[in-house]
């Protein structure tokens, strides 16, 4: 089979995961999930080429593979919906598709119109609670993981997700599709260990302090 030439896109959520990005990191990170989806993982060199340089805001999107390269989870997921629908596309046609390939089909197409599966690792937002609520919750989530955090990281962490986007008061964690505590933590503490040194800590503080709302 060919390589797919396309993937799935959904401008509501692209929009909503990306409403503190400027044109620059947006550009970026377009240019990145184009490249996942040619190449697959991305190296950490492959991410500098495109990036130029760290930049937390864009590396936070992205999770980290056995192998130490960087991948954006949902459009993985996007990918590998795609490919088992046209196979099973291709099966219907040859006349090879059981009746189980049909329950697994349309639990897939469940999935894919709800994303109604949840892992106990994931938060979701609760319309009942107020923001101050929210971010305990938050807080009390990664207090319940064995996270390793520093004082400064923990903290860093925390303000990064819980910036709230004045349109819809939600926080940057509610806007992500799915939102896995323990692979964030992870990406973020290797990432934090790996550019700690480098001057773009600097540009890091200044775009915290300049998206969190007062």
């Amino acid at each position: 089979m060919s390589k797919d030439p396309a993937f799935l896109f959904y401008p509501s959520d692209f929009l909503s995961g990306t409403m503190f990005f400027t044109d620059e990191q947006t550009g970026k990170y377009i240019r990145l999930l184009c490249a996942q989806h040619q190449h697959g993982s991305l190296t950490q060199d492959q991410m500098m080429f495109i990036c130029k340089s760290y930049d937390s805001a864009i590396w936070a999107k992205f999770d980290k593979d056995d192998d130490g390269n960087f991948f954006q989870h949902r459009l993985k997921e996007e990918i590998e919906k795609r490919v088992k629908y046209c196979e099973s596309r291709g099966n219907n046609k040859r006349g090879k598709t059981k009746l189980n390939d049909m329950k697994n089909i349309s639990k897939s197409c469940d999935d894919d119109m709800g994303n109604r599966n949840r892992n106990e690792d994931t938060i979701g937002v609760e319309k009942s609670k107020t923001i101050q609520e929210r971010i305990e919750d938050f807080k009390a989530k990664i207090n319940e993981l064995n996270h390793g955090f520093t004082n400064g990281q923990l903290e860093a962490f925390i303000t990064y997700w819980t910036v709230i986007n004045p349109g819809d008061r939600k926080m940057a964690f509610e806007l992500e599709k799915k939102f896995y505590f323990s692979r964030r933590i992870a990406t973020w503490k290797s990432n934090d260990k790996k550019f700690s040194k480098q001057p773009d800590k600097d540009a890091e503080a200044e775009y915290l302090k300049k998206i969190t709302v007062q």
